[in-house]
């Protein structure tokens, strides 16, 4: 097919963009791969060397009279625009000088030496501008939608970092919260813009040579062994045919769909999908990771706030969400064309009214020969408060009966997260759970089948009666983690006092601890089992073990759902009085 051919799908000739801090660095990365392709490139900057079809103008971005008169100026060469790409930045105050071990006397002094203009000037360039530069820009984009010369609509780029997710500030931090900055103001202007049909995207580099980062490079070198693969995974600087690839895509026909999103342009530091032969996609790793690393948070892309949801409640949301939303939510996976011989043939006739309409709805999703708004919605939603929601992201990840991450609704920062709970070796499968780890195998089989799969984990394909199988050991588990919690569930929670006077309930939360750990299970449920023990020896005067207990509560709770859960900060508390006690 011509469309889909890869001249047509990168086509950027006749495009006319404007690139920032086109003279050096990624800016002339930028500019070059759009010129070698055809397009028509107005550099604004410090140098004015024409380059081909590169236009130089010089200008300082951070003056409103000078963007003013570039766009004048390009106004009246081309009447229109198709692109901003606004990268101009600068380092500003940066940790040089600063010895790693540096006491906290010299820390503080070193920071609190910088100049504050430096700060504040930093924002200047690498947030302020880009903001100026793209209402600058806004009605020769609008134009260049009106004019016809490319298919894609106008759009504004703005390049930020890869510092400006990273917990380190190598580059500083004025460099690396106001590359935040940048992301945030990016994905509002996402949201406003698009009802002038204009786009907003982020590039976020990793380490490419700029003015910027010249002297690092020249200091560490460029071969292999100078950059380990912990923190450049390709153990090489990026160059322009990294950059090339990447604008190319965002910027033409294939990059068409797409608005609001970060692309970095650095190997993802935690996993990739992936596509496995007869199975679809998963996420597999790039690299160790070890348990208790978040390896994403996740906003929820469409949200029913009910569990008992009608096919109604998710049209209604469906038709929430803008152009590009909706077609990335008809991306996923769903779950219909089941065999309907493999299901009830009938309701049972003591159910009435809404539920019995509910039940039918799910079930002729599920049944169809095409996808709906409520298959896809079945197959793919996860926990959001009291209702579900949809999470792109989080739905890539594969199902396993014996997973090593795990995933949760986090109130606290309104995201989806997923941590590694079983330490990951690099290219394996990362995988969770979609049903209750400790059902045995007939339940689960049940409970994935509304899914529309057939799960082919170890649990679930190994012979259960070969005790040499894991299959066999993981269903003794499961069946001894369901006798303790129906003989230990009325004696927790609200009524753990009571319990705590009973002889034999701390030898049944041990011993479910113990058998959770063997099965890999390291979610909330294994902290409140440590939790409850350590109030338990609290309540019988077992400080020490009381502390054991906590301390272990703490760290489970942390590996599984992060220090920003809401209910974190009770496992901390119960902690700090316990220790206080011991005083």
């Amino acid at each position: 097919m011509a469309d889909l051919d890869l001249s047509t799908l990168f086509h950027v000739k006749d495009l006319v963009a404007v690139v920032t801090g086109g003279g050096t660095g990624i800016g002339l990365m930028i500019a070059q791969a759009l010129e070698a392709n055809g397009a028509i490139v107005y550099i604004l900057g410090r140098r004015q060397e024409k380059q081909g079809n590169i236009h130089p103008i010089k200008a300082d971005v951070t003056s409103k009279s000078d963007l003013s008169a570039a766009v004048d100026h390009i106004a009246q060469k081309s009447g229109y625009v198709n692109l901003v790409v606004a990268n101009s930045g600068i380092t500003g105050p940066s940790l040089k000088g600063l010895d790693k071990g540096a006491s906290l006397a010299d820390y503080r002094a070193h920071l609190y030496n910088w100049d504050t203009n430096d700060f504040t000037n930093t924002y200047n360039v690498n947030s302020t501008a880009v903001f100026y530069t793209i209402v600058a820009f806004l009605e020769l984009l609008d134009k260049g939608n009106k004019a016809g010369n490319i298919e894609q609509k106008s759009q504004v780029i703005a390049v930020s970092s890869i510092g400006a997710f990273n917990r380190v500030p190598l580059a500083g931090f004025a460099y690396g919260s106001s590359k935040a900055a940048v992301v945030h103001m990016m994905k509002q202007f996402a949201t406003s813009l698009v009802q002038y049909d204009i786009r907003s995207n982020i590039i976020a580099p990793g380490l490419f040579p700029s003015e910027m980062t010249q002297e690092t490079i020249k200091q560490r070198g460029e071969g292999k062994e100078a950059w380990p693969k912990d923190f450049v995974p390709e153990q090489r600087v990026g160059d322009v045919k990294d950059m090339a690839g990447a604008v190319l895509f965002l910027t033409s026909r294939a990059g068409a769909y797409i608005n609001g999103n970060v692309l970095v342009i650095d190997e993802n530091e935690y996993y990739e999908v992936r596509a496995i032969p007869g199975k679809g996609y998963g996420c597999f790793a790039l690299r160790a990771i070890k348990r208790g690393t978040r390896i994403l948070a996740e906003d929820p892309l469409l949200v029913v706030p009910m569990a008992a949801y009608m096919q109604s409640d998710i049209e209604e949301a469906f038709e929430k969400l803008s152009t590009e939303q909706k077609a990335l939510y008809l991306s996923l996976h769903s779950g219909h064309g089941q065999d309907p011989k493999a299901w009830p043939s009938q309701i049972h006739p003591t159910v009435h009214g809404k539920e019995r309409q509910r039940i039918q709805e799910q079930h002729d999703a599920r049944v169809a020969k095409e996808p709906s708004l409520i298959s896809i919605f079945q197959t793919n939603c996860m926990e959001w408060q009291k209702g579900a929601a949809i999470f792109p992201n989080a739905a890539r990840f594969n199902h396993s009966c014996n997973p090593n991450a795990c995933f949760t609704w986090n109130s606290g920062i309104g995201k989806e997260t997923i941590h590694i709970m079983n330490n990951v070796s690099k290219d394996e499968e990362i995988t969770l759970s979609y049903c209750d780890m400790t059902h045995d195998k007939s339940l689960r089989s049940w409970e994935l089948k509304h899914y529309g799969f057939t799960c082919d984990c170890r649990a679930c394909t190994e012979d259960e009666d070969d005790e040499t199988t894991l299959a066999h050991q993981s269903a003794l588990r499961r069946f001894r983690l369901q006798e303790l919690e129906r003989e230990t569930r009325f004696l927790r929670g609200s009524r753990l006092d009571e319990g705590a006077k009973q002889p034999t309930l701390v030898g049944k939360l041990l011993e479910l601890a113990a058998l959770h750990r063997q099965e890999g299970d390291f979610t909330a449920r294994l902290a409140s089992i440590f939790l409850d023990l350590a109030l338990i020896c609290e309540f019988n005067g077992d400080l020490k073990m009381a502390e054991v207990a906590a301390s272990k509560a703490v760290q489970v709770k942390r590996d599984c759902q992060g220090t920003d859960f809401p209910e974190y900060k009770k496992y901390e508390d119960v902690l700090v009085r316990i220790k206080v006690k011991l005083v």
